[in-house]
């Protein structure tokens, strides 16, 4: 992706962090649970991905890192991580393979842990 000047990283290029709920039907899929879709208005079978994904200034973008939600109940206590938890670690990420650009999320994600986290790792 580097090697195309349309795909390639950019001081003018954007990461956007995002969740999105993946559909399942089925009754043996590992790490699913009923989670309210704000799109579909109601409650869906799904997997919980957050996603970070690089938009180029040239308008192409391709994701860059991604976690998966688990509910506290189908993980050990100890492994779990709620979506603040996981949106910092995809932040982490991105600071930590120099990937340059502006973050940009959705309310869900506009809170004072997350700014307070992302202003102390970019300005310090």
């Amino acid at each position: 992706m580097q090697d195309n000047p349309k795909t390639r990283y950019s001081p003018h290029g954007v990461i956007a962090i995002d969740n999105t709920l993946v559909d399942h039907s089925g009754k043996l899929i590992d790490d699913v649970g009923c989670l309210w879709d704000h799109a579909q208005q109601r409650h869906v079978i799904a997997h919980d991905y957050l996603i970070s994904n690089y938009v180029c200034p040239s308008g192409s973008h391709y994701p860059i890192e991604w976690r998966r939600f688990r509910k506290k109940g189908s993980c050990p206590s100890e492994a779990f991580k709620d979506h603040t938890t996981l949106g910092l670690d995809l932040i982490d990420d991105t600071l930590a393979r120099h990937i340059p650009g502006d973050f940009t999320f959705d309310s869900y994600f506009t809170h004072a842990k997350i700014l307070n986290h992302l202003h102390a790792k970019v300005s310090g």
